[in-house]
């Protein structure tokens, strides 16, 4: 007599056990957050002037995330943020100060580490990050066809704390590293800059709704 089926029925059962949520248990959450934009790395143009280097400063983030549970500990999150900062550009004795705007895109895997009952919750997260910066600088040289600032697609890996503060609501805090691989389109003759792995730490803290 073959046990395939009986070892195939098993693993069925235990994988709609472990992506199947509690009896109920809210399916969504959305969580408005504000925070924290801290780049930690500059980048460094090669000019026939010397060395040109733009330095990102420290900003606010908003934003929001949609989360769609599969069991109690694991769910798969969308996430969209945009961050206000300066960009200030050193080149020899100049120094130069632009507004600058990051937007931010992740699509990941959220997973609670310790017991889902517990007022407090633990989670990891991690999957694909877009980002995408903008400000006047790199506006007027991608207009006279020097530079361009390409969307940059990378990984985000974070971790976070939670609350349980009302029904159906919960206090949550995560910190963030946003990895990715600064991309610029040079033409020939134009500005050049070497691709740069970066890491942007992002803080937030909002209020997760179920329903």
């Amino acid at each position: 007599m073959s046990h395939r089926p009986l070892a195939a029925g098993l693993g069925l059962s235990l994988l709609a056990f472990i992506t199947s949520p509690a009896a109920g248990q809210s399916r969504f959450e959305i969580t408005p957050f504000v925070g924290g934009y801290f780049p930690t790395k500059s980048l460094v143009a090669d000019t026939s002037g010397g060395a040109t280097i733009f330095e990102t400063t420290s900003g606010p983030v908003v934003g929001g995330r949609v989360t769609y549970l599969l069991s109690p500990r694991l769910g798969l999150e969308g996430s969209f943020g945009v961050a206000s900062s300066k960009t200030r550009l050193f080149a020899g004795s100049s120094d130069l100060e632009f507004r600058s705007t990051t937007y931010m895109a992740d699509a990941r895997v959220v997973f609670q580490v310790n017991n889902p009952s517990s007022p407090t919750g633990l989670h990891l997260s991690g999957g694909a990050a877009l980002t995408r910066a903008s400000n006047a600088f790199f506006t007027l040289t991608d207009e006279v066809g020097q530079l361009s600032y390409d969307p940059s697609i990378g990984f985000v890996l974070g971790a976070g704390i939670s609350r349980r503060i009302g029904t159906g609501m919960r206090l949550r805090i995560d910190l963030e590293d946003r990895i990715y691989t600064a991309k610029f389109d040079v033409p020939a003759g134009g500005i050049n800059i070497d691709d740069e792995t970066q890491h942007d730490i992002i803080f937030s803290t909002g209020v997760a709704f179920a329903f």
